[in-house]
C-alpha cells in the first residue's frame, strides 16, 4: 500500500440511517481521507451533505455522531477537526 493511502476507519459511538427500496437500516460509518463513507453490503458508499450517496437508490436518512464537526467538501462529506 502507497503511504498516502489509507484505510477506512471507523469512526466510535456513532452511525447513520440508510434508507433504501422502502427499507431503513443503521449501519456503521467510517472515514477515509477525510471523508464520510457508510458501511453497505460487502463494501462503502461515500456520504454526502444532502442525504445522497455515491449508490444509487440509498439516501443517507441521518448521521449520528458525537464530537464530529461535518462540511461539505469537494469530494463528500468530510471530517473537519475541532481545531480547524
Amino acid at each position: 500500500m502507497n503511504k498516502n493511502e489509507q484505510g477506512f476507519k471507523k469512526i466510535e459511538d456513532s452511525f447513520c440511517v440508510l434508507f433504501t427500496k422502502g427499507s431503513y437500516k443503521q449501519v456503521e460509518i467510517y472515514e477515509r481521507e477525510g471523508l464520510i463513507f457508510a458501511k453497505f453490503g460487502g463494501g462503502f458508499i461515500k456520504v454526502y451533505q444532502n442525504g445522497y450517496t455515491s449508490k444509487n437508490e440509498v439516501v443517507c436518512k441521518g448521521i449520528n455522531c458525537m464530537g464530529v464537526i461535518w462540511k461539505e467538501g469537494a469530494g463528500g462529506l468530510e471530517v473537519q477537526n475541532e481545531s480547524s
